[in-house]
């Protein structure tokens, strides 16, 4: 006997939600330090603590207009296909 349409979707949903919360990635945030900002073109650079150099864009940063070169900043590292990216960039 077929199993009706709302049982099969509530267990695809259930093995969905499992399966994201296995997957779940812990993503830790670094403190690093403002070394270049071109504030006409939307875009900067932060050193890293492990000495790396990470792009972010004015989008990543809700307080762009408030940073200056030297700012300490708290930002989530990424990798993009052209190099070391920091997201959600916030002033320390």
């Amino acid at each position: 006997m077929a199993r009706p349409a709302r049982v099969r979707l509530a267990r695809v949903f259930a093995e969905t939600r499992a399966a994201a919360a296995r997957t779940k990635v812990h993503r830790v945030t670094l403190t690093g330090t403002v070394v270049r900002l071109l504030a006409d073109k939307g875009f900067g650079f932060i050193q890293g603590p492990d000495d790396r150099e990470y792009f972010f864009h004015r989008s990543a940063a809700p307080e762009f207009d408030r940073l200056d070169v030297g700012s300490t900043v708290h930002f989530l590292p990424t990798e993009a296909p052209k190099g070391p990216r920091a997201e959600s960039v916030v002033r320390a």
